[in-house]
């Protein structure tokens, strides 16, 4: 029915049939266009304040590397806005790409802030089974900070509601992505 294939013939046919194999790989990939960016995962509200935005990419390793004043060692960044802009109750994950960098970029952050910066008070501790948190206030604000797995997470509300704030994110797993 099909004519036998001779070695010779396989050989003068393989870079074709390689050409033709990259150009259908292209074709797919053009029609099925750009991956879409992963959603940030994040609880839908904290304290009652609606999650209203959140910023991924570029423009949030922008904001936080202007905020720190340098890049920091995490591949990406989400930052999540509550109720109304101005209130700036604002939720910062930092992701990294393993347990082990995130477990020492927490420890040094803290041992950093453990006494107080220009800008942050001393740290408190807030131990929770086998983690240690950390409260500070600062800028206005007050700031809850912890890490679940690879995930550095940073809370920053109004003093009033960091209580209800704190069992809110007790309650979401940021590891679940």
């Amino acid at each position: 029915m099909f004519p036998k294939l001779t070695k010779k013939m396989r050989t003068r046919n393989f870079p074709l049939l390689v050409m033709m194999v990259i150009v259908i790989t292209v074709g797919i990939s053009i029609i099925q266009g750009p991956k879409a960016k992963p959603q940030a995962v994040m609880p839908k509200s904290i304290c009652g304040d609606l999650l209203t935005e959140v910023i991924t990419g570029a423009e949030a390793d922008k904001i936080l590397t202007e905020m720190h004043g340098m890049g920091l060692a995490t591949t990406q960044f989400e930052i999540g806005y509550y109720g109304a802009k101005a209130d700036n109750n604002i939720l910062y994950l930092s992701i990294f790409p393993d347990e082990q960098t995130a477990k020492q970029d927490y420890m040094s952050m803290s041992m950093k802030m453990a006494n107080g910066t220009a800008v942050f008070s001393p740290l408190s501790v807030v131990h929770k089974e086998d983690q240690v948190r950390f409260t500070t206030t600062g800028m206005g604000k007050m700031h809850f900070l912890y890490r679940e797995k690879n995930i550095l997470i940073w809370w920053q509300g109004d003093s009033t509601t960091m209580d209800a704030a704190i069992a809110d994110l007790e309650q979401f797993s940021f590891s679940n992505r």
